[in-house]
Parts: C-alpha cells; structure tokens; sequence
C-alpha cells in the first residue's frame, strides 16, 4: 500500500500486477489542510491504453493514456460536468502517485466550490476518520489472503486482523504461521507467530517489509520467508522428532518446535536432560542426569569414557543410544500415576516449575532437590566437597545431593 503525506490524505494500493489497476482511498481537506467533510470517497482506477469516449473515462495519451473511475453516487454527481476539465487536469500524470495527488486536490477544490450540503461546503466540518477505511482494510487484507492461497489459510478472526497459515516443509511437517495485523497494516508489517527455536528469526520475517509488500504482497512474501526460516531448521526438527518418537520423554510434557530441550526417562525416576543446538543439531549437546545414584552413575561413566566418540554425521539419538551403551534402546516408564512422582518432601510434582530431580537409591521416592537439601540441613548430616550427605526421609537410607 502506498501512503500520501501528511498533507495529503490519500491512500493507494495496486490490485493488478501489471500495474494499471488501484483501488485509492481519499479523504477531502481545504487548502489549509483542514478537514471538510467527515468521509472519505473509495475510488478504484483502470489506466488503460485504450480511448475511450463515456462520461466515467478520463486521462490522457501516454502510459495512462485513459483512466476508468469507479466510485460512490456522491462523488459522480460531484464530477458531473466536469470530465473535460478533470482530463486536462490530469493529462500529464506520469504515475499513480501524481495521479490521486492531483485527483485528491481537485475533490477538494470542487468540494469547496459545491453548494449542495449534502455533497460539500465549508460549514460541513468533520474530523477525518483515521486511515485506512475499514473497507479499505478488508479490501486490501482479502487481497493479500488471495495472494497467500485459500487453501494454505486455516482461519482468519471475524475483524480481520489475525490470520493463519499453515505451511508443510520438505519432510511433510505442518507448521503454523499466525500473523496479526493492527489498524495501520499494511503501513506497519504484521506480529508473526512462528514456533521458531531461534525466536530473532521470526521478528526479523519482517525486517524487509517495505519492499516484501510490493504490489501488495507483504503477506505472501511473509509466509514465503518463514518457508525459509523453517528449511534452515529441518535437521534440528528430524533430531528431536527422532527424539520423541524413540524416547520417553518426560519434559516437556507440550511439545513444541521452539523447544531445544529434551528430559528422557533412563530408569526409575531417574532422567537424561539434553539440550540440542538448533543451528548445529548433531553436534555434541548439552546433558545432565538427575535421579537415582545407582542407575544414573553408570551412565555418566560411560558418557565420560565414550563421549570422545561423538560422531558429527550421526543423530543425537543414534549418537547416545551407542555411547550409552543401550543396546535395546533407551527404557519405557511403567505404568503410573502423577502421584507416583511426587516430591515426598512436599508432596508436589512441581516446585517453580521443576520436576523431582532426586531419588532414593534403596526406596526409590523422588524429592526435588531443593526440598531434600533443605529437610537434611534440618536434620542431622555431613557436608563435605560440596555435597550433603544423609538418611531418606522414608527408608533412612543413605542419600547424598550436591548443594550445586
């Protein structure tokens, strides 16, 4: 869409990509800029190479050699009589910017010089409303949902100003694409949604944005940079869809594309946390344990022992499952209820947020291990090299956590 100036109180946006068809909103004002009239006239214009001899033609040889106006009743009657003028007027407009410029001033002249109050006259004094026109706005927002296909569009919000799209990449995964536009689109680019793992990706989809809505396309050119965005993350995406479907996955419990981190069940109440880099998916990640000593202890040994050994063109999957040495694949939970998980300190699966991090070797009842630092201070215990070392709550086993 193409905005005039402040003096100026039109807008115009191209329907055609061949340039020649525009649909222009234009609100009257004086000659001081002052608002005359409380509406502004919808215009659609054809230029056309072609002479034509009706009332409603006017233009002039060259580029826009003629110009077919569409507009309401009350501006026709405002025009009546007045088409050889308006031609000569607008005979040497070179673009379409010149072309609702001088066509804008000559409503306003012609509305200052109208004696009908129903049409014009300075004593008819209402403030502008703000553009674009809410018809204006439905028009151009159904014009860009033309551009982005019907059939890729899922569901557009009854006033227009949120819209989603749904985009499938090259492994025939869905991604949803929400875009929400305010009053002033598309002078200002739309808020995108994208489950991104990398989130300054999304914002910058509109970087460009004055140049993406060319020819009134902003919307289209959108969704074509977040087809980009997404092909740049398709190993990262097969890595932790590989992941969830070979994994029990105990976090997060709502998987989303914006996720890097994993928690894997290794063994009762006992995890493997890793976080994968998304530009650099097989890459070595980030890990941590957390559960029961003697199940977890074993593992660390060997990821210590075999980590050396990661190989950069296999899968985070593939890589842990042979490091680990899981020869049957990472293990299943059991059957259980929520309450089966439970700190059995304060009685709660999550405290800010967080699951049990921490389980008796000999019982097996899971604490958080904020929870269990703070009842073995409370109690009697040891505390050497940075750990607590202590009895559990309900078997009075020996138990240790580091205080870091």
């Amino acid at each position: 869409m193409h905005s005039s100036s402040s003096s100026q109180k039109f807008v115009y946006v191209p329907l055609s990509e061949d340039g020649r068809l525009f649909q222009a909103v234009i609100c009257t004002s004086n000659t001081q800029g002052v608002p005359v009239r409380g509406r502004e006239f919808e215009v659609t214009v054809e230029f056309q190479t072609d002479s034509h001899n009706s009332a409603e033609t006017y233009g002039s040889p060259g580029l826009y050699e003629s110009a077919v106006l569409q507009t309401d009743s009350t501006l026709q009657e405002l025009l009546r009589g007045k088409e050889t003028l308006l031609r000569n007027y607008l005979a040497n407009c070179t673009n379409p910017e010149m072309f609702f410029t001088k066509l804008q001033i000559a409503i306003d002249k012609l509305l200052m010089e109208s004696t009908d109050p129903e049409i014009g006259g300075e004593k008819q004094s209402y403030s502008v409303p703000k553009l674009p026109s809410s018809t204006l706005y439905y028009t151009l927002v159904l014009a860009q949902i033309q551009q982005l296909g019907w059939d890729s569009v899922t569901a557009v919000s009854d006033d227009m100003t949120q819209i989603t799209a749904v985009v499938t990449d090259t492994c025939n995964r869905e991604h949803t694409v929400s875009l929400i536009l305010d009053t002033q689109f598309p002078t200002t680019p739309p808020t995108v949604e994208l489950a991104l793992p990398v989130m300054s990706m999304v914002t910058d989809l509109t970087k460009d944005w004055r140049n993406m809505n060319q020819q009134n396309k902003g919307l289209y050119n959108v969704v074509q940079q977040a087809k980009k965005a997404i092909q740049t993350f398709r190993q990262f995406f097969d890595v932790m869809d590989e992941l969830d479907e070979k994994c029990d996955i105990v976090e997060p419990t709502v998987l989303s594309r914006i996720d890097t981190y994993r928690r894997i069940h290794v063994g009762q109440h006992s995890t493997l946390s890793v976080i994968v880099n998304p530009l650099s998916p097989y890459s070595l990640p980030h890990m941590t344990f957390s559960g029961m000593d003697r199940i977890i202890k074993p593992l660390q040994d060997k990821l210590g022992q075999n980590a050396v050994t990661w190989d950069v063109n296999s899968s985070v999957h593939n890589n842990l499952q042979r490091i680990l040495q899981l020869d049957q694949g990472f293990p299943k939970r059991a059957k259980h209820t929520e309450t089966d998980d439970q700190c059995g300190i304060c009685y709660q699966l999550r405290l800010e947020g967080q699951l049990p991090n921490k389980a008796c070797d000999n019982c097996a009842t899971p604490y958080h291990k904020t929870c269990l630092i703070e009842w073995l201070k409370s109690s009697s215990c040891k505390e050497n090299f940075g750990s607590l070392f202590g009895h559990c709550v309900y078997c009075s086993n020996n138990i240790t956590v580091k205080l870091k």
